[in-house]
């Protein structure tokens, strides 16, 4: 298997992992500790590959966060 395209795979997982922690989350703050978690495993397993990891993890949650309102407040 080359380099890229086990790197497809790596990311694919990370995605189907990143959409199981956010569908067990109920506000971004927890989402954010979900991806921190799971970035934290696989650096202490796999060392080599957690920079990548946790770069694509910040990549999902990141273009998540584009879509959020700010909430102004009152008064």
């Amino acid at each position: 298997m080359s380099k890229n395209r086990l790197l497809e795979e790596i990311f694919k997982s990370i995605d189907a992992e990143y959409e199981r922690i956010r569908g067990e989350s109920q506000t971004y703050k927890e989402l954010k500790e979900g991806c921190e978690r799971a970035w934290k495993e696989i650096a202490y397993r796999e060392p080599e590959i957690s920079m990548r990891c946790s770069k694509r993890f910040a990549e999902l949650l990141l273009k998540d966060l584009e879509n959020v309102e700010i909430k102004k407040k009152r008064g």
